[in-house]
């Protein structure tokens, strides 16, 4: 080989070297806009989990009480349906705008006006979402976990998980609405006190949309609507709403408990061996579908939080043959597509794995963090 040909060569090779690299650097860039709370959450959090933590969470599930789940609010606060149209797939194409995701919306009601906090919140009171979201709130909810990926099926992990950060930060856009007098053409928003009217549209479209992830399968989405439901009830609450107050001990309540069940059931899974009994208590009809549902992604996903199977050789063997040995026949309907998804994930190449750890060690971040 020439002289000449080898440096071309040489150079043909550093360029290949710089391009992976720029490659690399765009995606860490990607990652941190997507998931803003990313690297500082894994930082901080200390997710993963050990047999002692993990042991602990499997026993502390045995007494673990799930009825605040399933209690009714007995206020009229949520929006009637009207028409056939599916809200839930109007509100699934504003929430896979993933340019959603990269913001951080406050939640600012509790700050005082004129607050760089209250500020923020309150510039999002006219972002387009809002109006899409209310259209969405006022027709009839068809969720059934499996179906909101009718609109984006390429999100990272469990590709019919909502992000909780797009969720929130569009609800709290909401409730900003519901504070901020609307505008005429060429007015600017301002911080302007404005008296508040009890049954505000845009507050009780918040607490329809909370309902309704509610009562679907999908235990993240639960919690998530819980969480927004908390914050739309304190809203509406603060603002003179009898109903909210009534209502507002019982969504916190509700809250705490799907909270830390799910979290018990994220580090429960953390263990290989654990794989048995969280799979024969996925089968228990007693629990609510989406507790049970759960269960089974527990298994499948649960070597994100395993240091050894993250950094080792990968997923136990255990969690494959837990999960091949359930029938999908013998569960309900709702939990066969999780149980797909739970087989899928426990055998996920090394590459794949890179990319799904962090996203589910994460997951949950945001119904913690208040910001």
């Amino acid at each position: 080989m020439s002289s000449v040909a080898h440096k071309r060569v040489i150079f043909a090779g550093m360029g290949c070297a710089a391009a992976l690299v720029a490659f690399m650097i765009f995606g860490v860039v990607l990652a941190v806009r997507e998931q803003p709370t990313l690297f500082s959450e894994l930082a901080t959090m200390s997710e993963y989990a050990t047999p002692a933590t993990s042991a602990a969470a499997l026993d502390s599930l045995e007494g673990m009480n799930w009825a605040p789940l399933g209690r009714a609010r007995s206020d009229r606060l949520a929006l009637k349906p009207v028409g056939t149209a599916n809200g839930a797939v109007i509100a699934a194409t504003v929430w896979s705008n993933r340019r959603l995701v990269t913001s951080m919306v406050p939640y600012g009601d509790t700050a005082l006006s004129g607050t760089r906090r209250n500020s923020v919140w309150r510039s999002y009171a006219h972002h387009a979402a809002v109006d899409s979201l209310i259209d969405a709130a006022r027709k009839p909810w068809r969720l059934t976990g499996e179906a909101i990926d009718v609109v984006d099926s390429t999100r990272g992990i469990l590709a019919t998980t909502l992000s909780p950060y797009v969720v929130m930060n569009t609800t709290r856009a909401m409730l900003a609405r519901a504070a901020v007098p609307q505008l005429g053409d060429g007015d600017q928003p301002t911080n302007t006190v404005v008296v508040f009217v009890a049954d505000s549209t845009a507050a009780r479209a918040v607490v329809t949309i909370a309902r309704a992830l509610e009562a679907d399968p999908v235990l993240i989405h639960v919690v998530t609507g819980l969480r927004v439901e908390r914050d739309a009830l304190a809203f509406l609450a603060k603002r003179g709403s009898a109903d909210a107050v009534r209502s507002l001990a019982q969504a916190e309540e509700a809250l705490a408990a799907g909270l830390r069940g799910l979290h018990l059931i994220r580090i429960a899974g953390a263990m290989p061996d654990h794989s048995a009994v969280l799979a024969k208590a996925a089968g228990d009809p007693s629990l609510p579908i989406a507790v049970r549902r759960e269960l089974l992604i527990s298994i499948g996903y649960g070597w994100a939080l395993n240091a050894q199977e993250v950094g080792g050789t990968g997923p136990s063997r255990e969690r494959i043959a837990v999960l091949a040995r359930l029938e999908a026949a013998t569960l309900p309907v709702a939990l066969r597509p999780a149980l797909a998804t739970a087989r899928a994930a426990a055998r996920l190449g090394m590459f794949a794995r890179g990319f799904t750890a962090p996203e589910y060690q994460t997951l949950t971040a945001a119904l913690r963090t208040v910001w």
